[in-house]
Parts: structure tokens; C-alpha cells; sequence
């Protein structure tokens, strides 16, 4: 695609192809593009990208997606977040029975008690849950779940040992944190917890580098710099760059649905 460009020296969006970044190259691109002698400093502009990010960690893209399967235990119905995310961000230790610790929204859950077919289940609010087992004699095959907490409840009480839960979940790709000390605005590995460099990179800044970027630079013209104009043209921007992320997305899904079926 060609370059879009705004009337007047800013520049909208540069539109790439996935361009793998890290935290320095995206700030020195937003500033390019920007285009202002009073452009928004690292600081104002590092918290509009993590918001960026926070928004869109609830999405499930094809960087953010995992499965995890636990074993049921007989007559208990809720399953506690369970293990560590590694300190560095390369994984999560697994447990057989409990909620992954780097879980953040369900995409879908399934459940086997005869080892061939899986049943998904329905998902339900915690309230509805409580009302639908009000003692521990409503046991059996679930059919339900409801996630409070980052806990898992099932219903009906699981009666089995030997029954499987799977998973498929919206995972922590790693949200950088801030906080002001006093004097400045310090920003911290989502991980580590050690103050974020600029050699920082992560899918946001890969796979969805776009769709981060034209939503770090919307927040700056509408919250900062007050420009209506390109605030109204960097949401439809946006709207193209996440539009543009999921088309990819579903084009790779069907690549390999046909991979599959192919003898």
C-alpha cells in the first residue's frame, strides 16, 4: 500500500507489513510520522502505546492464543490459578489441575469424560453459577462454567478423577507497567519488573506493530495534542489496521485448515 498522508505536514499512518520494531524504533517512527516541532515526549507518548496495548490484550490474534488442558478432581467445582509466568517471559509452569497464571480471557472450553468426544461448555456469569449449584450434591459431566476471579467454577460438580478440561485462552503477551516516583515516569518490564529499555520488542511491536501504532497515535492527537481532525482520521486508521490484522489472521487459519484435509 501506498503511504497515507494527511493535508498539512502530518503524517496519518505509513502503512507496513508487519515490520518486527522494538520499543526505540516504534517511539523514533510515531515521532517521524507526527511531524511537529512540539511532537509528544517519550514519556506521554510510551503511555499512550501501553494503553494501546492494554486495550487490545483481551482480542485473541493468532500471537496471543494458547490451549492448556487440567485434570478435574472429583466433587470440586472450582479450579484456582495456578503457577508462575517465568520472570523473563518465556513461559508458564503448567500444573495438571488449575487455571493458567498468564490467562486473560477465554476464546472457548471444552470438556472429555469418555477420552473420544469433547462437549464445549456454556459459558455462565459467576451469579448464574451460584445459582445453578446451590449445594455440592448437583454433581455429574459438566456442562457450564463461569470464570470469576481468574478462577474456574463448573457445573455441574465434576463426579469423575478422570475427566479433562481444555482451555483455549487469550494469553499475557506482556503488558509493560508505569508509575510516576516523584520526579519522572518510570516504565517496567512486563515481566521482570525492571525499568524498560528502549531493546524492548514483543508481537505488539511484530505481528500488530500497526494496529499499536495507529492506536498510540490517535490517543496523541485526540488526548494530547487536541487535534480533532486527525484524532477523526486516525479512528478510521485504526479501524483499517485491525481490519487489515484479522484478515491476515483468518487467511493463515484457512491456509492451514487446508493443509489438513489434504491426503
Amino acid at each position: 500500500m501506498s503511504n497515507l498522508q494527511s493535508s498539512g505536514s502530518d503524517i496519518v499512518l505509513e502503512y507496513s507489513s508487519g515490520t518486527s520494531m522494538n520499543l526505540g524504533t516504534m517511539l523514533q517512527r510515531i515521532r517521524l510520522e507526527i511531524h511537529r516541532n512540539a511532537a509528544p515526549d517519550d514519556a506521554v507518548t510510551k503511555m499512550a502505546m501501553i494503553s494501546a496495548i492494554r486495550f487490545y490484550s483481551t482480542y485473541a490474534f493468532r500471537f496471543n492464543q494458547k490451549t492448556h488442558t487440567f485434570l478435574t478432581t472429583k466433587d470440586q467445582q472450582i479450579y484456582q490459578t495456578v503457577g508462575e509466568i517465568d520472570a523473563t517471559g518465556s513461559g508458564v509452569t503448567e500444573v495438571a489441575e488449575g487455571m493458567p497464571s498468564d490467562f486473560i480471557s477465554p476464546i472457548a472450553v471444552y470438556y472429555n469424560s469418555t477420552g473420544d468426544r469433547w462437549l464445549e461448555l456454556q459459558q455462565v456469569s459467576i451469579d448464574k453459577m451460584r445459582w445453578l449449584t446451590p449445594t455440592e450434591e448437583t454433581v455429574g459431566v459438566s456442562s457450564r462454567y463461569a470464570i470469576f476471579d481468574y478462577d474456574m467454577y463448573l457445573n455441574p460438580i465434576p463426579s469423575s478423577d478422570a475427566d479433562t478440561v481444555r482451555l483455549d485462552y487469550v494469553f499475557d503477551v506482556g503488558i509493560p507497567g508505569y508509575y510516576h516516583d516523584g520526579t519522572d515516569w518510570v516504565f517496567t518490564h512486563p515481566f521482570s519488573g525492571k525499568v524498560l529499555d528502549d531493546a524492548w520488542t514483543s508481537p505488539w511491536m511484530s505481528d500488530a506493530e500497526e494496529l499499536v501504532r495507529a492506536r498510540t497515535k490517535w490517543d496523541l492527537y485526540f488526548n494530547y495534542l487536541d487535534d480533532a481532525e486527525n484524532a477523526a482520521k486516525m479512528d478510521a486508521y485504526v479501524g483499517l489496521a485491525f481490519g487489515n490484522l484479522m484478515w491476515k489472521q483468518e487467511a493463515q487459519q484457512s491456509k492451514q485448515r487446508r493443509h489438513s484435509t489434504r491426503v
